[in-house]
């Protein structure tokens, strides 16, 4: 027993299409993935995005990236290494034919018994819930970072400063960050909030946790609930289905 258990959610739309003209008429586009690999303790949810029908295929693109850079990963290493294999596996792809095109964002823990180590690139966000109290361990890392509010906050915020794509590693470095956690405290990966729902999504994820000693696939579902009512029109809920994956860990008891 390693001192925690996880779970992970993505919308459960067919991974692929058969044409551009197939995944356009679909919504959502299913973009988002999550990895959870427990002999490593390490927790992962990504997005991905690429040009045309790309944005449609690649949830499965994505998952095989995030495997590789787990092959890749030195045992023992730290979370920024993880990163960086991420990295490594996008620079080595040679398929499919347009590798070159895609990129993604992703947020990633690192779980032990006594702490856990995360960090994201892109929007994609971390939460820990200790003691009834829900905070955001990560910054949304986008142009939006350090500009004055002004009509094209919205624009500079949906736009990633990092991301994991081909010949971009020195861009694949995110701030890692590490706070301790004890038993019955809460981890939340989530990708897709931002800019669909921003700062309405907090107040969202508090009202789903309100029990965080309740069953996994119980918080699951009621954050999935919570996110989609808090979405102010059909654009932004067919958004976040198709952007939005979860992973969620407790610390558990010795």
């Amino acid at each position: 027993m390693r001192g925690f258990e996880a779970l992970t959610w993505c919308h459960d739309q067919g991974r692929r299409f058969g044409s551009y003209h197939a995944q356009a008429a679909a919504r959502p586009w299913p973009r988002a993935t999550a990895l959870w690999a427990p002999e490593r303790g390490l927790l992962v949810a990504g997005a991905g995005a690429g040009g045309g029908a790309q944005q449609a295929l690649f949830r499965e693109e994505l998952q095989a990236y995030l495997q590789a850079g787990l092959a890749r990963w030195p045992e023992g290493s730290d979370l920024g290494a993880y990163f960086y294999a991420v990295q490594a596996a996008f620079d080595a792809a040679t398929e499919p034919a347009f590798a070159e095109q895609l990129q993604g964002t992703a947020v990633a823990a690192l779980l032990t018994r006594e702490a856990v180590s995360v960090g994201n690139l892109g929007c994609e966000r971390a939460y820990l819930l200790q003691a009834g109290v829900l905070r955001r361990l990560t910054e949304d890392d986008s142009a939006a970072r350090g500009a004055p509010p002004g009509p094209l906050a919205g624009v500079l915020r949906s736009a990633p400063m990092s991301w994991f794509r081909q010949g971009e590693a020195a861009r694949a470095r995110p701030t890692v960050r590490r706070v301790p956690w004890a038993e019955g405290d809460l981890l939340l990966l989530a990708t897709g909030l931002a800019p669909a729902l921003d700062e309405a999504a907090d107040a969202a994820l508090e009202r789903a946790l309100v029990d965080p000693h309740a069953p996994l696939p119980e918080l699951i579902a009621n954050l999935v609930a919570a996110l989609l009512d808090a979405a102010p029109d059909e654009d932004a809920r067919d958004a976040l289905l198709g952007r939005t994956a979860l992973a969620l860990a407790r610390a558990a008891g010795p």
